[in-house]
């Protein structure tokens, strides 16, 4: 601005200087000419254009992560592995520590084998008859039939008629013994103790006859009691498998699928917790967990920055705070890097000021 005023006063006095010519002598004026016209020659001469005035308002802060995460276990548990240490850059996904899942996994295969006889089992049931299964149950209702007819023939009439004559003659042999103790007198001792002896025998053969006429009676009907009853249950499963499941068992089944489904999935969540995974890229800054050392349930062990994107928190002064916009464009000049200028922007500005 000082050149463009020198310019306009310095043409105004040569415009102004040709009106006093007649009060000068000519020589004068001549020499003014050439001291003036070396003057000129000696000025530098400018464009002036309109340009933006720019203000700079610097302020000191201090450099932080835009995000900090504080990671723990979900559930209880020795630490089995660690796999990361302070430093270590990870990406979202990475496994970070592990704690001993013995029993996790043992849960998790034992209910995915139960949610697969479960799918089997529904599938068996909702598919056609297989031809085995009925053949099956055919030949077992023939086998049913088969002993009811072999027990039907294990004891004839003619066992039973054996059995009783058997038993009427050890009855006679008893009561001959005790009437030939009765009427025998003036005897030795010897020859009495004989007697009775004779008589405890006979007595003892005529029960085992009657135990066994009893269970030739007996045994014969028990035989075909059980026999019958197993051509019954026989019968009654091959008209079920001919006649398809029933809506109730097929409701049943269905069930079973949905509460096998249902403990996989928590078995599953169960395993997943006795493992921590990094849920975004970042920097590990903390790592409070050792091999063999029991891990709380929520406590703290490991601490990952996002260091993309960094945080400068800053005061800066009454005076500049209006010339400030969020989403203005700055720079951020760091101390271990004085000569780089990292780019920036304006994130945030608080409301309520801090007085210093």
């Amino acid at each position: 601005m000082s050149v463009i005023r020198s310019l306009v006063v310095l043409l105004v006095l040569v415009i102004v200087i040709p009106l006093g010519a007649s009060f000068l002598r000519a020589g004068q004026t001549a020499r003014q000419e050439v001291t003036e016209q070396k003057r000129l020659q000696n000025l530098a001469r400018y464009t002036v254009t309109l340009g933006d005035v720019q203000h700079t308002a610097s302020a000191l802060g201090t450099v932080k992560a835009d995000s900090v995460v504080d990671l723990a276990f979900e559930t209880s548990g020795q630490a089995a592995e660690v796999l990361v240490k302070t430093g270590d850059y990870v990406r979202a996904g990475d496994v970070m520590a592990r704690l001993d899942s013995e029993t996790q996994k043992i849960n998790y295969d034992q209910a995915k084998l139960a949610l697969e006889k479960a799918n089997n089992a529904l599938a068996d049931l909702l598919g056609p008859v297989d031809e085995n299964d009925i053949k099956v149950a055919k030949a077992n209702l023939v086998s049913a039939q088969g002993a009811y007819s072999s027990a039907a023939n294990t004891t004839s009439d003619a066992d039973v008629s054996q059995a009783q004559l058997r038993y009427d003659q050890a009855q006679q042999a008893f009561a001959a013994a005790q009437h030939k103790r009765q009427v025998s007198s003036g005897l030795e001792t010897d020859q009495y103790t004989l007697l009775d002896a004779q008589v405890g025998a006979a007595s003892f053969n005529a029960e085992i006859a009657r135990l066994q006429l009893d269970q030739v009676k007996t045994g014969n009907t028990g035989s075909l009691t059980q026999a019958g009853a197993q051509i019954a249950l026989r019968q009654k499963q091959l008209d079920q498998l001919m006649a398809g499941p029933q809506k109730a068992t097929i409701t049943n089944a269905q069930i079973g699928l949905q509460q096998a489904e249902s403990q996989l999935r928590d078995a599953e969540i169960a395993l997943n917790r006795t493992t921590l995974v990094a849920p975004i890229d970042g920097v590990i800054t903390s790592v409070d967990v050792e091999i063999g050392q029991p891990v709380l349930v929520g406590k703290s062990v490991i601490q990952i920055s996002n260091v993309n994107a960094l945080e400068l928190i800053a005061q800066v002064d009454e005076e500049d705070i209006n010339l400030i916009k969020a989403d203005m464009p700055t720079y951020v000049q760091l101390d271990a890097l004085p000569d780089d200028q990292l780019p920036a922007a304006v994130k945030q500005i608080e409301i309520m000021g801090t007085e210093v």
